[in-house]
């Protein structure tokens, strides 16, 4: 045995729990999530500094053993999880020393819609390992967390478990994740597209924004005929900010009336020049 293994099987018994039952069977883990660690924050992602083993896969805690390392064990009905587990080329010292971010995508086709993501960084009681909260950001209720582990040789082992959890609509009942809508929006030099225009009131919307153009592009939810009056609701506002050219932000928001709205970028000139897209709520 290696002493990479070695050190990756004392690192799954770091998770402890959160492993049990990675590779039984069960509908939630049908879903593969490509994963990797990205420069940048999750709210501004930036060039993949090393790609990660897709969470959720079958062989994904493999590491160069040629065999899965977890097995179902302890009681029968633990909270389902979803694991990978990678050895990457940096320190630990050197993924916490920049501006790095752990973040996982819906699925190989779909590699654009981020649903989970936490920024590496926050206390360390051990100076060698560091847990890095996964959230949900895109309604996908898919969240989570990182383990890191140095291994004193310029490595850095991590490991991924995430659990999905039920959603509550207004009456207090569950829904499922596919309940929950996608918007895809395209924004480029000065246009907004977007796969549909037409809304429902109460219902949460994930709006999976890519910026294809050359220019800083952002996306603002707005009344119809407002001007960079983004719409505020509990917590924030309906706005994801300062997009670079690439990238993908994603923004979820639920309508609390029917009405006509408009997806606007509010850069300097932009909405002059046109970028603004009319869309319909209906109750």
């Amino acid at each position: 045995m290696t002493l990479r293994v070695q050190r990756l099987f004392g690192t799954l018994a770091f998770l402890g729990a959160l492993l049990v039952g990675a590779t039984g069977a069960s509908a939630h883990q049908e879903a593969v999530h490509p994963a990797a660690i990205y420069q940048g924050s999750c709210t501004h992602l930036g060039d993949v500094v090393a790609t990660l083993h897709p969470v959720g896969s079958p062989d994904a805690i493999a590491e160069d053993s040629g065999t899965p390392v977890a097995a179902p064990v302890g009681q029968t009905n633990p909270v389902e999880t979803d694991t990978s587990a990678t050895i990457v080329s940096m320190s630990l010292s050197d993924l916490t020393s920049g501006a790095y971010a752990i973040d996982l995508a819906r699925s190989a086709d779909d590699a654009s819609n981020h649903i989970a993501c936490g920024e590496i960084g926050g206390a360390m009681a051990d100076p060698s390992a560091l847990s890095v909260a996964l959230r949900d950001v895109s309604g996908s209720l898919e969240s989570g967390i990182a383990n890191l582990r140095d291994n004193g040789d310029g490595t850095t082992t991590v490991i991924i478990a995430t659990v999905q959890s039920p959603a509550t609509n207004a009456t207090g009942a569950q829904t499922s994740a596919v309940e929950q809508n996608t918007a895809k929006v395209s924004l480029a030099d000065m246009t907004i597209n977007a796969d549909t225009t037409t809304f429902k009131v109460g219902v949460p919307y994930t709006f999976v924004i890519t910026n294809h153009g050359a220019l800083i592009h952002e996306l603002v939810i707005e009344h119809g005929g407002d001007i960079d009056k983004p719409i505020e609701f509990t917590g924030g506002v309906a706005e994801a900010a300062d997009i670079v050219p690439g990238s993908t932000a994603t923004m979820t928001f639920t309508f609390s009336a029917p009405g006509e709205y408009q997806l606007a970028c509010h850069q300097p000139g932009h909405f002059d020049a046109g970028m603004v897209l009319k869309i319909d709520v209906s109750a």
